[in-house]
């Protein structure tokens, strides 16, 4: 006689379907994070970055010929600047920098740069705003060398420093949750690396993955040890060597403008609580500028004496308001050396 069949127990029973479980979740993972693969793969906008998409050398870059009514309104014309399109072999004032110069929380008529337009037009220049939210020293320098040969008759090129967080984001190879270029000594020299930027590298996959930030938290943040940092090529420069890093970006960066035959100077906006008190690391980049030989335009004093009240600068702690970005663009003016004029005004 044949042996009964026998249902599993519940030990079994448990085991199947813990296991089915397991590969249900699997099976879900694989295609969440297989369709976001792909869709980085095809350098898509960077998610919550409006008019932002990945790029092989800076990092990020805004995306040519965009507009959204977001964010009161950013539009970047057909070479990727928050500016009217350039107007080819016309006198040109390039802003640099990162969010300040760029205009974040600002309409595009309220930028610096577009104040500054309409103060440069009678004199027949033109102004091309350059500005990158995020950016550090070193991707700011990386822009004007890719950029710098489109620009025209380049009269004067301006670095826009934030005190509050242009230090460090020269530091590492990632910064706004995404992997960026690094600059490391080479010599007498510095060199960028990190980079051809692959828009799949670990660090960019799991800041922006619907399930990264879950990952991140899980493996990234023990108290004990940061190894998911270290696995993925996160590399940072300590402070010695970070600053000797940013000196030499400032020189090379001051230098690409004057071998194109064009100005460089450079205006340090102080963060909020900077201007109502201690300079802080606004002084900290003042002499470091002057040290390297840069034109420096003392914006900073130039607002105390106006005294004007500290919300009617400041948007947020670090960004300005549309009347700050108005006495800015005015101060350079004051600042700019027009056709006809024989010399700057003092800085």
């Amino acid at each position: 006689m044949g042996r009964r069949f026998r249902f599993p127990g519940w030990g079994l029973k448990i085991a199947i379907a813990v296991a089915a479980a397991a590969v249900a979740v699997l099976l879900s993972v694989l295609v969440v994070e297989g369709t976001h693969w792909v869709r980085l793969r095809n350098w898509g906008p960077h998610p919550g970055a409006a008019g932002i998409q990945f790029d092989r050398r800076l990092g990020w870059a805004p995306v040519p010929d965009y507009f959204t009514p977001d964010h009161g309104g950013i539009q970047f014309n057909r070479n990727g600047y928050r500016s009217p399109e350039m107007v080819e072999d016309m006198a040109t004032i390039a802003l640099i920098g990162d969010s300040v110069v760029f205009g974040i929380g600002l309409a595009g008529d309220e930028t610096p740069s577009a104040y500054l337009a309409e103060m440069a037009a009678p004199h027949g220049l033109q102004v091309q705003n350059l500005g990158v939210a995020g950016f550090g020293l070193d991707q700011t320098y990386l822009r004007l060398h890719q950029e710098i040969d489109l620009l025209g008759a380049l009269r004067w090129v301006v670095l826009v420093v934030c005190s509050d967080n242009d230090r460090e984001n020269c530091r590492c190879n990632h910064a706004e949750g995404k992997r960026k270029p690094l600059f490391e000594i080479d010599g007498g020299g510095i060199r960028p690396t990190s980079i051809p930027i692959s828009a799949n590298c670990a660090r960019n996959h799991l800041e922006t993955s619907p399930l990264g930030p879950w990952a991140w938290r899980l493996f990234g943040l023990w108290p004990a040890d940061d190894w998911l940092p270290r696995m993925i090529g996160d590399r940072c420069l300590d402070d010695d060597r970070l600053d000797i890093v940013i000196e030499r970006l400032i020189r090379s960066t001051a230098d690409l403008a004057t071998t194109k035959g064009a100005r460089f100077s450079a205006v340090v906006i102080p963060h909020r609580q900077e201007y109502v008190g201690e300079p802080g690391l606004g002084e900290w980049w003042r002499q470091m500028l002057v040290r390297q030989g840069v034109e420096l335009l003392d914006f900073w004093s130039h607002a105390r004496e106006l005294d004007l009240p500290v919300d009617q600068i400041y948007g947020d702690p670090v960004h300005l308001t549309p009347e700050g970005s108005r006495e800015l663009a005015a101060f350079l003016a004051a600042h700019a050396e027009w056709p006809g004029d024989t010399a700057a005004g003092e800085g």
